[in-house]
């Protein structure tokens, strides 16, 4: 019952008790409780706890506590992993994952959370091998079917994303439906199959969520793209919303954001947007275009002229900002002609016979 009390602790201020326990060099009956606590706490419990304080106390309690021995600091290292994988800090993590493992390598656990890691870092292939390494430790453990039926999905091999996710079916309790229908919208998604990806992303946000679930902002910019590819605006534009009030600088919302106004036909919103990107992200040609875009919509061509210069200095073969500037040239062109006309040479005039022949004439018949 201790334990149960001391979980209820809002774990945000546990720091502040932790650190000062370090500093002194408390006996091991006063940090009895503490030690209890955290040995006792699962990978999934801790998905619930701010991440930022959870790491704060194991670092306290690590510096504090002279007695643990090796397996107790190795699960410390595992839960405090999974809080700096949620924070992304996925190089910490996996350092402290690589620790966990060389004290016991048949960790299913610590080979998943470490997977997580080398996925997020893009090396699908490491990956991959830690993922099927915690299945063969433990072949319905579900985090691992989840994730590989994730990568699988995120390295476009949807038949084999299909496959893990009906092995998941048949595990009778999986627990992270958060996290699974994720998995099952993105693949709608690229499948093109937009209605169910907006119904799954629905039900994954309605979900429970037990391994390191997935960030709502990630889920409802899911659902973005699908009302956009549908040309449903409205909902478009609320799921963004929701997505920048969690993240105001979310380059992909904002990008949603410049998409749905420039469609609406209000440039001048557009370009606040593009604005916000630029700040974002200064040197990114991608964003720059954006805002040519809705500068030449608004008619400001100096101005549109200006940032296609910039785009051709981070890519100079940038065929969008060349053909702008080539058109630029060749309205200033006809402009300067229109106000310019060429003058018309007069025809020669017709000999009279009063007129005197030229020098150059050659002479009348007499």
């Amino acid at each position: 019952m201790f334990q149960i009390r001391l979980l209820a602790i809002p774990f945000a201020f546990l720091p502040f008790v932790c650190e000062p326990l370090a500093a002194s060099g408390s006996d091991p009956i006063a940090l009895q409780p503490m030690r209890e606590t955290l040995l006792k706490l699962t990978i999934e419990q801790s998905a619930d706890i701010p991440s930022a304080g959870l790491s704060s106390i194991i670092k306290a309690f690590e510096a504090a506590d002279k007695d643990l021995n090796e397996f107790d600091k190795r699960h410390l290292a595992i839960i405090r992993a999974g809080a700096e994988l949620r924070m992304g800090n996925s190089d910490l993590a996996e350092s402290l994952l690589d620790q966990a493992l060389a004290v016991k390598p048949d960790d299913n656990t610590a080979l998943w959370l470490r997977g997580r890691c080398k996925e997020v870092t893009r090396r699908f292939d490491s990956a991959l091998e830690d993922y099927k390494k915690s299945l063969e430790l433990n072949p319905d453990f579900p985090a691992a079917l989840l994730a590989l039926a994730g990568i699988y999905v995120e390295m476009d091999d949807l038949d084999e994303a299909t496959r893990w996710l009906e092995k998941i079916d048949l595990v009778e309790v999986h627990g992270d439906e958060r996290w699974e229908y994720f998995v099952r919208a993105i693949m709608a998604l690229k499948q093109k199959n937009f209605p169910e990806a907006i119904q799954h992303a629905e039900q994954s946000l309605a979900g429970d969520q037990l391994w390191l679930g997935v960030p709502i902002d990630k889920i409802v910019a899911t659902k973005a793209i699908a009302h956009l590819a549908l040309n449903d605006m409205g909902s478009a534009k609320q799921s963004v919303q929701q997505v920048l009030a969690l993240q105001p600088a979310n380059q992909q919302a904002l990008q949603m954001m410049w998409s749905i106004h420039n469609q609406g036909g209000d440039h001048l919103a557009a370009y606040m947007i593009s604005k916000q990107l630029d700040k974002v992200d200064a040197n990114n040609d991608k964003f720059l275009l954006l805002q040519m875009q809705s500068l030449i919509r608004l008619r400001q061509l100096g101005g549109a002229k200006k940032i296609a210069m910039r785009i051709l200095e981070l890519d100079p073969k940038n065929v969008q900002a060349m053909g702008f500037l080539q058109k630029l040239e060749e309205a200033k062109s006809r402009n300067n002609s229109a106000e310019n006309p060429p003058q018309k040479e007069n025809p020669p005039a017709k000999a009279t016979q009063d007129q005197e022949p030229k020098d150059d004439a050659p002479p009348a018949d007499r």
